[in-house]
């Protein structure tokens, strides 16, 4: 991202507008052509590319860096590219927005169904950290920091010998943490490296990838039609982004109409039992169907929060010792030089301790509005039970009169 050519915004924009080739992008071709919507990988890695390269800048607002392009979509696949988790501005005709990466390992173990759930978490918690790092970028990080540096030195000199005890300590104390709402986006794009068990999650935060209706919904998209919406929702759902990436507000401006759609799967356990095979499937498809509820409430409810900490605490001790005190080994006791015995061999150390915290915490809560339509089924590998809930306000007036 260095190499990137610096500019400022407003001239760029004002630039690349008055372009007759210029033209406004529109939800739904925006996030139909996403890779998270592309059925191959092959097909993915071709709606990552980017069509004009030379014309990614990067520029600012004040001190908020931004990635500037012709096109949003290029500005997103620039940055996209490196695979880096975090947060960037970026800048198109079309407006400004936010482009967010969550990383998340998964473990591969003897036992196929571990290795599943494992997989399937690391999705839900690259989604998070992605919905961690939009919140930090949109309302900021808050930070606290110590250090501290202590060193000690005590010398005996005769008319034969110097002797000399030494001792450093360096204490480190980090903490960045977020607190805010989550604003809209979509899931642009989820990407696996299986060699090195690694999984990425990319959104997309931008106003004009909402559509002209201000619904603070915390996962909105825009669409030519219901169908069309469902349709980029189950995309989803076919490239394996899981539960909590499961929840979306799908708006058609042309006729007023909005759905509210949560979905959400669950690892299927095993058992030589036909009788126990038969239960833990079932169990796992309500599990799956309650937790497509939850999904579908975070959006209908748009009061999602989301709270993340990270923390260090690191502490360094040297010590040298050439002389011990007569009474114990301690040399931290200021005591006179004439109460230290030569120590032989010379006595070296050196201890580093560190402790890393990282927590995330979303949390929601509400009841679901009547009307709500459940599905759920069995992937075709019978390892995961998959469910969907819908909620279509102006269908259950329709049926109930209201």
């Amino acid at each position: 991202m260095r190499k990137i050519v610096r500019f400022t915004v407003i001239a760029y924009l004002l630039m690349v507008i008055c372009t007759p080739a210029f033209s406004a992008m529109r939800a739904s071709d925006f996030l139909a052509s996403s890779p998270a919507m592309a059925e191959t990988e092959a097909d993915r890695e071709k709606a990552r590319e980017v069509q004009e390269p030379d014309k990614i800048v990067q520029g600012s607002i004040g001190a908020t860096q931004l990635i500037l392009a012709p096109d949003i979509k290029d500005a997103v696949n620039a940055i996209l590219k490196y695979r880096n988790m975090g947060a960037w501005g970026i800048a198109s005709p079309q407006g400004i927005g936010v482009v967010a990466t969550g990383l998340a390992i998964y473990d591969k173990f003897d036992n196929e169904i571990a290795t599943r759930i494992s997989n399937q978490q690391a999705y839900a918690k690259a989604y998070i950290e992605a919905k961690k790092e939009l919140v930090g970028w949109i309302d900021g990080v808050e930070l606290e920091a110590k250090a501290n540096d202590n060193n000690w030195a005590i010398s005996r000199v005769d008319a034969s010998n110097t002797s000399t005890n030494l001792r450093e300590e360096w204490s480190n104390f980090v903490s960045a943490g977020v607190n805010g709402v989550v604003r809209r986006h979509s899931v642009y794009d989820v990407f696996e490296d299986a060699a090195t068990s690694r999984v990425y999650v990319t959104i997309v935060s931008a106003p004009a990838l909402w559509g002209e209706i201000n619904r603070p919904a915390s996962s909105t998209i825009s669409a030519e039609s219901l169908q069309s919406g469902l349709d980029s929702v189950f995309a989803e759902i076919n490239n394996g982004i899981v539960f909590p990436v499961g929840g979306k507000a799908i708006y058609v401006p042309q006729i007023g109409e909005v759905a509210f759609i949560g979905y959400a799967s669950s690892v299927i356990r095993a058992s030589n039992n036909s009788a126990i095979q038969a239960r833990q499937t079932l169990n796992a498809e309500r599990i799956a169907r309650s937790s497509a509820l939850v999904s579908l409430n975070n959006i209908i409810q748009e009061n999602e929060s989301l709270k993340g900490h990270e923390q260090l605490d690191e502490f360094t001790r040297r010590v040298v010792e050439e002389m011990l005190k007569e009474s114990e080994a301690d040399v931290t006791e200021r005591v006179d030089q004439a109460g230290y015995d030569e120590v032989k061999p010379v006595r070296d150390l050196f201890r580093n301790s560190q402790e890393f915290q990282f927590y995330m915490n979303a949390v929601s809560q509400g009841k679901t509005p009547p009307g709500i339509q459940s599905r759920s089924w069995i992937d075709n590998d019978k390892g995961l039970a998959w469910a969907v809930a819908v909620y279509i306000p102006s269908y259950f007036s329709g049926v109930t009169g209201n």
